[in-house]
C-alpha cells in the first residue's frame, strides 16, 4: 500500500478487547476538506470476517458552501456523481430518504428558493445551512429532541430532516434490527465541522453506529440520509476522485454495476468565493 493510500486508513483489531491504535492522519485535499478511510477488521456483529469501511469528509462550513439539489426543481433523478458533474459540485451524498413518487422527500427539504417537501416529521434530525446570520454556524445539525425548530426556523434557509443515529446526548439512538445495508450518513464534530460519512459495508445501523463512534471523528451528532444501494458519495478534489455505492441487504445490486441508481435529491458542496459570507 502507497503512503498516500494509507494516509486515513485506520485498522482496528475488535477481536480481543485491546486499546484501537493511534489513528492516520486525516489526508488534507484542500483548504477546509480533509479525507479518510478507516477499515476495521475483525469479525462484526453478526460473526462476518469481512471488514467494516468507512469513508469520511470532513468539510470546513466557512471555506464550503452546501448546495441542496432536487428532481423537483431540476426535472430528472441522476446519480450523485452525474448531479456533482452537472452541477460543479466538489463532493455530494444523498439527501435523505424519498417517497413513492420518485421525487419527493419523506420529511422536510428545502432551500431557499426551493421547497421540496415542506412538512416537518417526527424525525429529529434536521441539517440546517445557509444561515440567514453572521453570528451562527454556516451550517449545524439540529437534534429536536434538545432543540427547538420554532427557535431555529428562521436562521437558516435550507433544511434537510432525517433519521437521528447519534443524539445530542452522544448517544446510540437507533433501535436493533437485522438487515444490513450500505449507509449514507451526515455528522457533526466537536469542533463544528460538517462530516460526510459512507459505509458500503453491509451492517446492522445500529452496529454502524457503535463503530463510528469508535472512529477519530469527534463526533458529537449524526443523522442517517440513506441506505442500500441507492446510498451514494462523490468527490472531486485535486488528484482524488472516488465514486461510491451501497449495496441491498442481499449484497447485490446491478444498478451498481452500471454507475448507480438515479437519485431525485442531492446535498453538495461548493468552494466558497471572497464574496460569500
Amino acid at each position: 500500500m502507497s503512503t498516500a493510500l494509507a494516509l486515513g486508513v485506520w485498522l482496528v483489531l475488535w477481536a480481543g478487547g485491546s486499546a484501537p491504535p493511534e489513528p492516520t492522519s486525516w489526508e488534507t485535499l484542500e483548504n477546509g476538506l480533509e479525507f479518510a478511510t478507516f477499515v476495521t477488521a475483525g469479525p462484526d456483529a453478526s460473526n462476518s470476517k469481512s471488514a467494516t469501511v468507512v469513508h469520511a469528509l470532513r468539510i470546513d462550513p466557512d471555506l464550503f458552501e452546501f448546495k441542496l439539489l432536487t428532481a423537483s426543481e431540476h426535472g430528472a433523478s441522476a446519480t450523485v456523481a452525474r448531479w456533482c458533474r452537472d452541477h460543479d459540485l466538489v463532493a455530494g451524498i444523498n439527501a435523505g430518504m424519498y417517497q413513492e413518487d420518485g421525487q419527493t422527500a419523506v420529511s422536510l427539504l428545502r432551500t431557499r428558493d426551493h421547497v421540496n417537501n415542506s412538512r416537518l416529521t417526527k424525525q429529529n434530525s434536521v441539517f440546517a445551512f445557509d444561515s440567514n446570520r453572521a453570528d451562527l454556524p454556516q451550517a449545524t445539525i439540529l437534534d429536536l429532541s434538545c432543540d427547538d425548530f420554532e427557535d431555529h426556523k428562521h436562521d437558516y434557509a435550507g433544511f434537510v430532516q432525517s433519521i437521528r443515529m447519534v443524539s445530542c446526548e452522544g448517544k446510540n439512538v437507533w433501535k436493533p434490527q437485522e438487515n444490513r445495508w450500505s449507509t449514507a450518513a451526515l455528522g457533526l464534530d466537536k469542533s463544528g465541522d460538517i462530516l460526510i460519512i459512507h459505509s458500503p459495508t453491509r451492517l446492522r445501523t445500529h452496529d454502524l453506529i457503535d463503530r463510528l463512534r469508535e472512529l477519530p471523528l469527534d463526533l458529537e451528532r449524526c443523522m442517517y440520509l440513506e441506505g442500500g444501494p441507492q446510498a451514494q458519495f462523490y468527490i472531486k478534489s485535486g488528484d482524488v476522485q472516488k465514486e461510491i455505492s451501497g449495496k441491498t441487504n442481499s449484497g447485490f445490486s446491478l444498478r451498481s454495476l452500471f454507475g448507480g441508481w438515479p437519485v431525485p435529491n442531492v446535498l453538495g458542496i461548493v468552494r466558497k468565493t471572497p464574496s460569500s459570507p
